[in-house]
């Protein structure tokens, strides 16, 4: 998922919004009306295009600006055609209220246009069709396809309309009196949470494609997922080569509790506690990683291979663990990895349920190794320990 208030900060829409802002600001210096309505009028037709841009590419699965495919498609009226979907929506309104008077259906008639409005922008943005973007069928079709998030949608573009204003008033008393300075900010300000808004419903055009029939030729969320990963091990790296192992492993734990599932985290979290030398954090996440691996038996087995390899005498905590791992073992025909699972089972999971279990399989892997006798050893030890044990009504 793009970082939508960072999104216009990137160079390609930085560089276009602070050259747009130069050019109003410069248009104020001559204190000509002339100079800066034409000034603003192609800040305004240039930014509505590109805004444009940022939507059609994001809505492609291009989600970040450096993405963006270098041909791009010249759509150049798109800026006009918005202003005739401005036309449209208040002739519109203008239509109902002198047919109906000002009152409840006027109102009405506001609620609807403005909540349709994202929608006509969002659909010329597809299609580059003012026909389809002024078809209130066509938008509220796109509007019902998205469902409740596009209402969701609609609040956020509202809140970031008000931002934008908020944001440029803690700035302006800085600036003091310079109406250039002030002139500046208020068209970057603006246009940033302009960027963010055309962004926004990009993404949303992005999240419902297959619902909108919409063809998804980027490369979408694995290059934002690969992206994260790039940042996340030249921060390792940093981390470690700086000797501090323990800021490594909290950076990692961090993303685990996002992403629980993510086998490669947990496999760099346990290569980063056996550099600690944290032997009770390691087998925490042990039996946490081998949980997450329980349809990976063979992964599964070569991580305790390796785990035994270095400590002879470890063993999972969990009796369940245990067993699900030693017929794991078993079915791979890793005999030595049964025993060394199942050792001592008896003694370190006495009251567990799976003690018979876990004792049938040791017998079978002494048996198959050819230690008969240590196989009929195992079994009246499960003999006896089943007599010691309990039975479920006592």
């Amino acid at each position: 998922m793009p970082q939508f208030f960072r999104f216009p900060a990137y160079r390609a829409p930085l560089a276009r919004n602070l050259a747009v802002s130069l050019l109003l600001a410069g248009a104020l210096a001559p204190q000509s009306p002339w100079i800066a309505s034409l000034a603003a009028s192609i800040a305004s037709i240039y930014l509505a295009y590109y805004g444009f841009v940022v939507i059609e590419y994001v809505a492609q699965g291009y989600l970040h600006p450096d993405q963006f495919p270098r041909a791009r498609p010249i759509h150049p009226w798109r800026p006009l055609k918005l202003a005739a979907i401005m036309l449209t929506a208040f002739c519109a309104i203008a239509v109902v209220t002198v047919v109906t008077g000002d009152g409840v259906f006027t109102l009405a008639a506001d609620v609807a246009v403005a909540l349709l409005l994202p929608a006509c922008v969002m659909t010329l943005a597809v299609t580059d069709s003012l026909r389809q973007a002024i078809n209130p069928r066509r938008v509220f079709e796109l509007a019902r396809r998205i469902g409740a998030p596009y209402l969701v949608l609609f609040v956020f573009l509202l809140l970031l309309m008000g931002g934008s204003q908020q944001a440029f008033e803690l700035v302006a008393p800085a600036l003091g009196e310079s109406v250039w300075l002030l002139g500046l900010a208020s068209s970057f300000v603006g246009n940033y949470f302009f960027l963010i808004m055309c962004a926004l419903m990009g993404y949303v055009l992005y999240q419902y494609s297959d619902a909108l029939r919409l063809r998804v030729s980027g490369p979408g969320e694995a290059a934002t997922a690969e992206s994260v990963g790039q940042r996340r091990e030249a921060t390792l790296a940093r981390l470690i080569a700086g000797g501090d192992v323990d800021g490594a492993i909290d950076l990692i734990e961090g993303e685990l509790a996002q992403r629980p599932d993510d086998v490669s985290l947990h496999e760099r979290l346990h290569r980063l506690l056996q550099i600690a030398g944290d032997r009770a954090r390691r087998d925490a996440h042990l039996e946490r990683y081998l949980d997450r691996l329980y349809r990976q038996p063979e992964q599964a087995l070569a991580l305790v291979r390796d785990v035994l390899a270095n400590d002879p005498d470890w063993t999972p905590a969990s009796g369940a663990l245990v067993v699900r791992l030693a017929r794991a073992a078993l079915d791979a025909g890793q005999l030595d990895l049964v025993l060394a699972l199942t050792r001592d089972f008896e003694t370190r999971h006495a009251d567990d349920d799976s003690a018979p279990t876990a004792m049938l399989m040791r017998a079978e892997a002494l048996s198959r190794t050819g230690k008969p006798g240590d196989a009929q050893q195992a079994l009246r030890d499960l003999g006896a320990g089943s007599a010691a044990r309990p039975s479920a009504g006592g």
